[in-house]
């Protein structure tokens, strides 16, 4: 299923809840208080206590909203073929996410590169160079990332684990697998590797603007349902119960297929551990 572009209703919706909010006991109560208190001490202010409140609350709120929506705006990584060398890269490359073309980053982070020759044998290769990156001749390649820990603070995210940083919000373990295909097998609708990992169902490459695919996201092998699923960036639905969602193409080019999976993690050193996922293609 696509999930509707709906903002109108979805900001009624905010807004019904954030009516609803305001109308708690805890805040009538506080505002009640503070105007008593102020008709004994300073009864000019009185009038406005109600007002600052909302305006102080409605603050510190948006101000939590911007933090935490940072992690939204992740960068993406990709991978470009140039001759025969595949360059994993890190940035916006798509129209959904604003801010630099290509980010610099520690090619340390790629734990492991697959590359699926055309007589489908897997070989294991070492990703050099900065942006890393492999010469071969692979009808798909996988690169495996994990950037490590990471902790929000309420002022700044920081790439360590929550047991070394105060004031932690939030804290995640990330990791990731990027695949492009280059030239199609069947074995391709099965995962390379472990980890979280999307799969096309069928060859892609008599696709063209407006057709529709399909795609399986898939975690150690197994289908995972309701996973939110982005094309180039945006959203466009969840996965059914096997672990399928179709996708219609928008142009040709490089094709983004991204996922994530957020679970929690009992390692003291992390709430959770976010999966995420990327699987590229090129049409004409």
């Amino acid at each position: 299923m696509e999930l509707p572009n709906e903002w109108i209703a979805l900001l009624a919706l905010v807004f019904v809840l954030g009516a609803k909010h305001g109308l708690d006991a805890d805040h009538l109560a506080t505002i009640d208080g503070l105007t008593r208190h102020n008709l004994r001490i300073a009864p000019a202010r009185a009038r406005w206590c109600g007002s600052l409140f909302s305006l102080g609350h409605g603050a510190i709120v948006m101000l939590l909203a911007v933090a935490f929506c940072q992690t939204a705006n992740a960068h993406e990584y990709w991978i470009e073929k140039t001759g025969n060398r595949f360059l994993l890269q890190q940035g916006h490359k798509t129209a959904a996410h604003a801010g630099e073309a290509r980010i610099a980053f520690d090619p340390a982070i790629v734990t492991q590169t697959l590359c699926t020759a055309r007589n489908r044998s897997t070989l294991v290769l070492q990703a050099k160079g900065s942006p890393p990156g492999v010469d071969a001749d692979c009808a798909q390649i996988s690169f495996r990332l994990s950037s490590g820990y990471w902790t929000k603070t309420p002022y700044d995210t920081i790439n360590k684990p929550r047991t070394e940083v105060k004031g932690a919000l939030q804290s995640w373990l990330s990791q990731e697998n990027v695949t492009r295909i280059e030239h199609w097998l069947p074995a391709m609708t099965k995962p390379t590797g472990v980890g979280l990992f999307i799969a096309l169902t069928a060859d892609p490459a008599a696709l063209k603007p407006g057709d529709k695919f399909s795609v399986r996201v898939l975690l150690e092998g197994k289908p995972v349902p309701e996973v939110a699923v982005a094309y180039d960036g945006e959203t466009r639905g969840a996965t059914d119960a096997e672990g399928r969602i179709n996708l219609r193409v928008r142009h040709g080019g490089l094709q983004q297929v991204s996922a994530s999976l957020e679970t929690p993690l009992n390692d003291g050193k992390a709430d959770t551990l976010i999966r995420g996922a990327t699987l590229n293609f090129v049409l004409p």
